[in-house]
């Protein structure tokens, strides 16, 4: 199972901070057709671009100010190792 900084949690969900192994999932979601029709494209095509994403976006804001976008999974799919992950800001 993949080791995760928890930030919080429920009985049924983690809240988590991203690492830059979740690159190849940065890669799928900014280049998913829905993302980029309401979010909009981000130019990344790369694992490289997805970790520079990461290190510059959301764990930089967690360097910077103590938060950013975190990750949220379900108990079950941890349990499972087939994470349902989206993303969260609060």
């Amino acid at each position: 199972m993949k080791r995760l900084n928890i930030v919080t949690q429920t009985k049924r969900l983690y809240l988590s901070h991203f690492r830059l192994d979740d690159a190849p999932f940065i890669l799928q979601l900014v280049n998913d057709s829905s993302w980029i029709q309401f979010i909009g494209e981000r130019n990344i095509h790369t694992i490289a671009e997805a970790e520079a994403y990461l290190q510059n976006g959301p764990m930089g804001s967690y360097a910077e100010h103590g938060f950013g976008l975190y990750q949220v999974q379900e108990m079950i799919s941890l349990a499972a190792n087939q994470p349902d992950v989206m993303l969260f800001h609060p």
